[in-house]
């Protein structure tokens, strides 16, 4: 029997420990896998690596301009102490035993395997499976940047089905739906109006438009399920055309239409 945990995260690199990381912190239960080593190829054997080799290569070529410029310089190039300072300062010579304890210490659990998806939100790794069960909607929006008035919520999804085509960290441009209702009519929000303490729309009628009184149902952030009141194929006006003259005579309209 699956074991039910929060979120499972496969792969322990350089973004599926800051995830893992902070959902860990955050009190959800959590298990992190990794086959190699967590941090991923960057501090082992990518980013921080060739840092050091090349800060070395730079401070040869340095060294060899002091002759002529600062006084008289012998250089004698040497890998061995860049070698001892990838292998002792970087790497502990590829152990990833603190990078473990940095994520257990969060209160994640940490699985040494390769994960392989066995069924929806369900992962197997050393012959023991891991159940997925709680997805996650930041309480907070962000900012996408500082000149974009666009807000948006991090989220985590749990998949009901693996796609197959998927990669850890590959972006992807998803619709989430939160509801949908099949055979209802539905309007924009903002063409729900206040009159009289009822809440009406505004339908065209000949050349004019004529106040309804509608009840509504479920409800999005953009649009409204109608219970009564109107009829597929309906027009009604998407501002007050009672606001004044000149708006009437402007005002947008639309068909009422299926909605979801």
């Amino acid at each position: 029997m699956a074991e039910q945990v929060d979120v499972v995260v496969a792969g322990l690199g350089v973004a599926g420990e800051e995830v893992a990381g902070r959902l860990a912190q955050a009190g959800l239960s959590v298990v992190g896998i990794e086959a190699r080593l967590v941090g991923g190829e960057c501090p082992y054997w990518g980013c921080v690596p060739s840092k050091m080799m090349i800060r070395a290569g730079n401070l040869l070529a340095e060294a060899r301009r002091i002759d002529g410029l600062a006084g008289i310089a012998q250089v004698r190039p040497d890998w061995a102490p860049v070698a001892r300072r990838i292998r002792d300062e970087a790497t502990d010579s590829w152990n990833d035993r603190v990078a473990v304890e940095r994520f257990t210490g969060k209160g994640g659990r940490f699985v040494r395997g390769s994960a392989r998806l066995v069924g929806p939100r369900r992962v197997e790794v050393n012959g023991e499976e891991y159940e997925a069960s709680v997805s996650r909607v930041e309480p907070l929006a962000k900012t996408r940047d500082w000149q974009s008035p666009v807000k948006y919520f991090e989220a985590t999804l749990s998949l009901v089905k693996d796609p197959g085509n998927l990669k850890p960290g590959q972006k992807v441009r998803a619709v989430v739906r939160l509801d949908e209702a099949d055979g209802v009519l539905s309007i924009p929000r903002g063409a729900l109006f206040e009159k009289d303490g009822k809440r009406v729309v505004y339908r065209r009628s000949g050349s004019g438009f004529e106040a309804v009184e509608v009840t509504t149902a479920r409800q999005s952030i953009s649009h409204l399920v109608v219970g009564s009141g109107l009829a597929a194929g309906d027009v009604i006006a998407l501002r007050d055309p009672s606001a004044s003259r000149s708006q009437a005579s402007s005002a947008s309209a639309g068909p009422v239409g299926p909605g979801t």
